[in-house]
């Protein structure tokens, strides 16, 4: 397409940035482009481009996005503010908690709560439900039931007093955090909200600072998030831009299917524009998108495919067992090479794998093995990383040397000292200084020596906490803790994973120098890529696109789950969303593969719904 406009994408350009705009944009119909010429067509009306806020669901949205504007408005571009919600909240408490939320800053700095500190707070709110009303819940059913209200989705529990539950695990949940000073994830939206509420001049402050703002994936919000965003965006100046029929969130992170009616209740008089060009995919797998979303929000506006040349149908196949699947999965990726339809490291033609669940990995990771085809794994965050994980433990124990979870991430991460062990020992509940002096003998050298310089290193970094920057912290932690050495997980096949990562994390702190700032753009930063076949699941590939698409798993209970078939109606709908979603991932070949029987053989598997009916009219092929 370049940078050339349909009629629609241009009439959702030219909106008048002085009102509400919401615009339903399908899946690869251009809403990136459409998004980015609407910024440059708002400044070009008059907005200040310092304060023009546009909000993204990622962070790798959100440079994506500032890539693009840059490249499109030139110094312009660097002057918008593009983040996340959560990126938004966090620069806005550190500025306003000093003197509204003061236990939330320390050193004029914020900071997200530890794993330990949320184990510890979980606790307490187990120990405050049973308290107040008798029941036994585990920790980890404590965090769900605060998880879930923090973020507006149904209780978990299907208790009587659900509500009452949740309301006071909730309020021991916060004492706890509280009492550390810090804060989890979506606290930083609520606690936005939350001085808004109480401190109404605040609306006076952001009127100052955001003169326009802009939703990207405006379907994946959730209501405190849109009620903050209806807050930042100054009498209604507000353009937000999605699509209702790849809503997978709903009912799982405080999602709504209704999003959209949601916003027309807000906005009755915004302007509504819809991207009905799909110009990823061909006309085959276009036509079966709309057939499966046909249910959904917006369902009845199909896409129009855009694409002037056709491809192949999506072909359908049945094996016996999932192994079985997983087995012909890899034979048919061998064929693509063998004929040239891909190369062999698929970095000109890229191919992906889309599960409903990772528990489908374990059988195909095993069949590629077997044929030698690299899986290019996604890692996601760049927390998940050794590097990433260990500079995040040795903040947590540089805040509190007790931390027993991040001193065995620590341990770990001292190379060839085998700290673990000692560790072991120890029975991995314990202070540094503890350990230290309750093993004096006994050891190896080279755990005397890692001992000593996890001891020393906790202690220069606790004293330096409160001038440390991000910087300064990964230069320490790469030149004393030697972190670019930690060994890959077993089985990792990319021996330069941890250059890049090291090169990530220093490119990350020069671009958030507040530690504070660092360690939440560490939780959102995503890892990189090695070359092959990509191996992941439907909700986390959301936003991208492929060549070549293989969705397993098409049975009853697979996808959708046997959860949405416990549930019913509203999630099964959720479940038609993730199969759009994965269906329309697809640029030129599709694949989706079922089983007739259950991993056992013992039991009939049941084809999935969001097959039946294309096999029935001729949407897709199916072949032997």
């Amino acid at each position: 397409m370049g940078d050339i406009l349909d009629d629609h994408q241009r009439y959702a350009v030219d909106a008048d940035p002085n009102y509400a705009t919401r615009v339903t944009a399908g899946a690869g119909s251009g809403k990136t482009r459409v998004l980015t010429h609407h910024l440059a067509r708002a400044i070009a009306r008059g907005v200040d481009p310092e304060r023009l806020m546009c909000v993204t669901y990622s962070r790798r949205a959100a440079g994506e996005m500032k890539e693009r504007v840059t490249a499109l408005l030139g110094e312009d571009g660097h002057r918008v503010m593009i983040s996340t919600i959560h990126s938004a909240c966090f620069h806005l408490l550190t500025e306003w908690a000093d003197e509204h939320l003061p236990h939330l800053v320390a050193g004029g700095r914020l900071f997200l709560a530890t794993h330990a500190q949320q184990g510890e707070a979980a606790r307490a709110a187990a120990a405050a439900v049973a308290r107040a009303h008798g029941i036994a819940l585990d920790p980890a059913q404590a965090a769900a039931v605060v998880g879930a209200a923090k973020v507006g989705a149904p209780c978990p529990l299907t208790h009587k007093e659900a509500d009452a539950l949740t309301a006071v695990a909730c309020r021991a949940h916060r004492r706890c955090l509280r009492c550390h000073g810090v804060v989890e994830y979506p606290d930083l939206v609520l606690f936005t909200l939350q001085l808004i509420d109480e401190h109404p001049e605040l609306l006076w402050d952001l009127g100052k600072r955001i003169q326009y703002v802009v939703v990207d994936e405006y379907h994946d919000v959730n209501d405190y998030e849109r009620a903050l965003i209806e807050q930042f965006a100054p009498n209604g100046r507000l353009y937000v831009v999605g699509d209702p029929r790849q809503s997978i969130y709903a009912g799982w992170r405080g999602g709504r299917l209704d999003i959209f009616d949601a916003f027309d209740e807000a906005h009755p008089s915004a302007q509504r524009h819809h991207l009905e060009f799909a110009y990823r995919s061909h006309r085959r797998i276009v036509a079966l998108a709309n057939w499966i979303a046909a249910p959904l929000p917006a369902g009845d506006r199909p896409m129009i495919p855009a694409r002037a040349e056709d491809g192949p149908a999506p072909i359908v196949h049945a094996e016996d067992t999932p192994r079985d699947e997983a087995a012909w999965i890899a034979a048919e990726i061998e064929r693509l090479v063998d004929h040239g339809v891909a190369d062999g490291a698929f970095s000109e033609v890229s191919a992906a794998i889309l599960c409903r669940n990772a528990g489908q990995h374990e059988d195909l990771r095993a069949a590629l093995r077997a044929r030698g085809i690299s899986v290019r794994r996604r890692v996601g965050k760049l927390v998940d990383r050794p590097a990433g994980g260990a500079i995040r433990a040795w903040c947590a124990l540089a805040r509190d040397e007790s931390d027993a979870a991040a001193l065995r991430v620590v341990a770990g991460a001292v190379p060839q000292a085998e700290l673990a062990v000692v560790l072991d020992r120890a029975g991995g509940a314990t202070t540094i200084v503890g350990l230290r002096e309750r093993y004096p003998d006994g050891l190896e050298p080279a755990q005397v020596r890692g001992l000593d310089l996890v001891v020393r290193l906790q202690g220069v970094l606790s004293a330096a906490w409160d001038g440390l920057d991000a910087p300064g912290l990964v230069d320490a932690l790469v030149r004393e803790a030697e972190i670019d050495r930690i060994p890959p997980a077993r089985g990792a096949r990319d021996p330069h994973g941890a250059i890049r990562d090291i090169a990530a994390l220093r490119d990350l702190a020069a671009r958030e120098p507040d530690l504070g700032a660092f360690l939440l753009a560490l939780e959102e930063e995503e890892g990189s890529e090695t070359e092959g076949v990509l191996l992941s699941l439907v909700h986390t590939e959301k936003g991208r696109e492929f060549d070549i698409v293989f969705m397993p798993g098409l049975n009853e209970g697979v996808l959708p789950t046997r959860y949405a078939l416990e549930e019913g109606a509203e999630a099964i709908l959720v479940e038609t969303a993730v199969a759009n979603v994965g269906v329309t991932r697809a640029r030129t070949l599709l694949y989706l593969t079922y089983t007739r029987y259950k991993r056992t053989r013992l039991a009939r598997a049941r084809l999935s719904r969001f097959l039946v009916g294309p096999l029935a009219v001729g949407l897709v092929r199916e072949v032997a």
